[in-house]
């Protein structure tokens, strides 16, 4: 029906806008990753003039400002393609302005378990409601189905002008009631074929009403758990990228002071860049299980008027 559309509908807008904030934090990432190891091919060049570097310091240093140079690109393209599809779910003109809300994980706030009966989630739901009025649809025709094995009994009347002469102007005023009963002597076979069938339509909606209420139960049930699980996930994740910043430093005055080549801080440029994607993700899937949420419990305009869309 036009509600469960209309759900569907917000369900696509919001799940497009946080995939487009989730590649815009990622664009940042990559910024930080090309500020980061441009830095770090400045101090291997300067390392090497010194005639303390290696060309193989130098050489590493290269290889990873020239992979972060292709993330650029290719996570430059996925933020305009999810910006076009962002725009095209609103209805947006390719140069209206599009204002939208950087989510920081420090910036995201714990999920409100609501405290909701089984009655009134499926209440809330569009696709429950029209399931609910289908029964009573299929209800009202097995009801009529039985009365159809009653007989019936209709009065009819008639008045008008008469004459036995066709054409002539002598016609007298006549009038006529009655009553009539039908009773259907030879129509059991059909009146039981019907009443069988609304029967059989009646229990299958049942049937699925029932299992539509199971099954909303256990989606309720588990993206509850979801979403808190992963709201648990961003404080570890923000620790690994604050342990993983320690690391990289650690690896760079290292390397300044030629205990080490720039090995270390290689591979710690990578881990820290691996750590700051995997906390977009782990924002990105907490905000993916309200969306969940929120559409079990029919209820996807709350998250569009939380972002204005």
């Amino acid at each position: 029906g036009f509600n469960h559309t209309l759900q569907s509908a917000y369900a696509r807008a919001v799940h497009a806008y946080f995939n487009h904030l989730r590649n815009l934090k990622r664009l940042d990432v990559v910024k930080a990753n090309l500020q980061r190891d441009t830095l770090l091919l400045d101090l291997a060049q300067e390392r090497f003039k010194l005639k303390v570097a290696t060309k193989l310091d130098l050489t590493r240093a290269e290889v990873r400002l020239a992979e972060d140079e292709r993330d650029w690109l290719q996570c430059t393209t996925q933020v305009n393609q999810s910006e076009l599809a962002l725009r095209r779910v609103l209805n947006l003109n390719l140069d209206a302005p599009l204002d939208v809300q950087l989510l920081d994980a420090q910036a995201v706030k714990p999920y409100t378990i609501p405290e909701i009966s089984m009655k009134q989630l499926m209440a809330a739901r569009p696709d429950y409601q029209e399931a609910q009025y289908e029964l009573q649809k299929l209800q009202t025709e097995r009801k009529s189905a039985t009365f159809e094995q009653l007989p019936t009994l209709n009065a009819f009347g008639n008045a008008g002008y008469a004459d036995t002469d066709l054409f002539q102007s002598g016609q007298q005023k006549e009038w006529v009631i009655g009553l009539r009963m039908d009773l259907p002597l030879f129509e059991g076979g059909r009146i039981q074929a019907n009443k069988l069938k609304t029967d059989s339509k009646v229990r299958s909606q049942r049937y699925r009403i029932q299992d539509m209420e199971e099954s909303v139960g256990a989606e309720f049930r588990n993206y509850c758990e979801q979403i808190q699980s992963r709201y648990k996930q961003i404080p570890i994740m923000q620790k690994k990228l604050e342990l993983a910043t320690q690391e990289l430093d650690l690896a760079v005055e290292r390397f300044k002071s030629g205990v080490a080549d720039n090995r270390d801080v290689v591979d710690a440029q990578v881990s820290l860049a691996n750590t700051q994607e995997e906390l977009v993700d782990t924002v990105y899937l907490y905000n993916l299980s309200r969306i969940d949420l929120a559409r079990v419990q029919g209820n996807m305009k709350s998250i569009l008027s939380e972002y204005q869309l």
